[in-house]
């Protein structure tokens, strides 16, 4: 039984890593040893988070640490009364009327960090 559990553990655990590693992350490098890093996510937390962690593992295969020189999370989604108007009209009609429950996008959020490795 033990064996089941953990199999189904390390199966969960994969899949969470391959939805992330799937995650759009743009890298551009700039002069003076300078870094630009672009993600999108469903929220501001993973859209920083998606960042900051990329920026780690560039400066860690430089044998250095992670200095920010600038960080913005801006939204790029539907209006939020756009998005109420859709979920309310999702809500409303019945389930064969429409592409199903409604979920919002998972590019919402963009995240930009420049930073340098030192």
């Amino acid at each position: 039984m033990k064996i089941i559990v953990i199999s189904r553990c390390v199966l969960i655990v994969l899949s969470l890593l391959t939805v992330v590693a799937c995650m759009p992350i743009d890298v551009i490098p700039h002069a003076s040893g300078m870094f630009t890093v672009i993600s999108a996510a469903s929220s501001r937390k993973k859209a920083g988070a998606l960042v900051i962690n990329k920026a780690k593992g560039i400066c860690e295969q430089q044998n250095g640490t992670v200095t920010i020189i600038d960080q913005s999370t801006t939204y790029q989604g539907l209006d939020r009364d756009q998005q109420k108007l859709v979920k309310l009209a999702h809500d409303i009609l019945p389930e064969t009327k429409t592409a199903g429950p409604y979920t919002p996008p998972n590019h919402e959020y963009r995240s930009t960090l420049t930073f340098k490795c030192e």
